[in-house]
């Protein structure tokens, strides 16, 4: 793959949404250059230093941080030149290398993710290095005719979150840091959004760049993240009059009968069960649900009970919906003393970033292939 150019001064070796591999930029000054993430292994940093190199760059003399998650950290040991990261990256670190210290940790890590398995096909130890320089609010590096500042903020995503400002570019690398916690069962919190928002807001920037995505117009993003913000979430219960709408909508989604969501839906309703329904709400406008019920049309009657009907309407995907559904009913079912919790899906790579696990395969019923069984604990 090779490097990808945004401005003269700016190129990146882009996101790899197979592997779930974080984009990673490289700035070019005059005397010096620096790179933004350390990359999930050894094998990101060779794959990055090649496209460099082939661009006839030299290797960064500098690589800034962005948070501590592994796929922008573990790959730490394997670059040159001198690493910078907050003060708060070094401390969630170095409560991995302690991890680290028992060989079995590698294994926990490939079993719960299925990419961090594929990125870490056939290794049997991890070299989790801290950083060489740590800061704790701000820093700023001047590279010849093209500086970084390279500073911490508050976002929901991780407490370390860092963003690199390179203002000659009206530039700001933004990391991960609108995604919700994936550390905290996927959980966002507003406020912590808003303050972000209020961060971009007043950087004077024409692009943001987030790691796993290509970069975006700075008005763009705001108004995504505003939007996000602005959904409201509720369970049937709270919302009854929804009853017939709702199961009108995931009819629509999923060609089960309504009659079918009616009777589930007025069993909870009369308390007969405690599965529940959940909500994300623009205004009145159902943007995406899910259920709960005792079996979702498997084999294994045992594994119960089964999240049903995740649904994200497509012009509101990519902004956590789903994510806080599946949180909201999980949390939910913890309180009234239900857990763990199961479910059933042919995607791969996205329900672990909420804290699911692969447990096993199931059949399906009237259907010709197996599929994957998910449990949350």
């Amino acid at each position: 793959m090779e490097l990808k150019k945004l401005t003269d001064r700016i190129y990146y070796l882009p996101h790899e949404p197979e592997a779930d591999r974080p984009m990673l930029a490289y700035v070019k000054g005059d005397r010096l250059s620096l790179a933004i993430d350390a990359g999930y292994s050894s094998l990101h940093v060779k794959d990055f230093y090649e496209a460099i190199e082939a661009a006839d760059f030299r290797k960064p003399d500098f690589t800034a941080i962005t948070h501590w998650h592994y796929d922008h950290t573990f790959g730490m040991h394997a670059i040159k030149g001198v690493s910078i990261a907050h003060k708060k990256t070094n401390e969630f670190l170095r409560s991995q290398q302690e991890k680290a210290e028992d060989p079995s940790y590698i294994e926990i890590l490939k079993n719960e993710d299925e990419h961090f398995r594929k990125e870490y096909c056939g290794q049997k130890e991890l070299n989790i290095v801290l950083s060489d320089f740590e800061f704790s609010d701000e820093i700023t590096l001047n590279l010849g005719n093209v500086t970084a500042r390279i500073f911490h903020t508050v976002s929901p995503h991780s407490e370390d979150t860092t963003c690199i400002y390179i203002p000659e570019e009206k530039l700001l690398f933004l990391g991960d840091s609108t995604s919700e916690d994936f550390f905290n069962g996927g959980y966002m919190d507003k406020e912590k959004m808003a303050s972000l928002i209020r961060t971009i807001d007043s950087t004077d920037c024409e692009y943001c760049v987030l790691s796993h995505c290509e970069p975006l117009k700075k008005e763009y993003l705001l108004e995504y993240l505003k939007n996000m913000t602005s959904y409201t979430y509720v369970t049937l219960r709270e919302r009854p009059e929804l009853k017939e709408k709702a199961a009108a909508w995931f009819h629509s989604k999923w060609n089960v009968p309504e009659a079918a969501y009616l009777a589930c839906m007025d069993m909870y309703l009369a308390h007969k069960t405690e599965y529940g329904w959940y909500l994300c709400l623009d205004q009145e406008e159902i943007a995406g649900g899910l259920g709960v019920i005792e079996n979702d049309f498997h084999d294994r009657k045992d594994l119960t009970p089964n999240i049903c009907a995740v649904y994200t309407e497509e012009k509101y995907r990519c902004k956590g919906i789903a994510g806080r559904l599946l949180e909201l009913a999980v949390d939910d079912l913890r309180i009234k003393g239900i857990t763990p919790v199961y479910l059933i899906t042919d995607h791969q790579g996205f329900y672990e970033r909420y804290g699911w696990e692969f447990l096993c395969m199931v059949q399906g019923d009237d259907e010709p292939d197996m599929t994957r069984m998910y449990i949350h604990k």
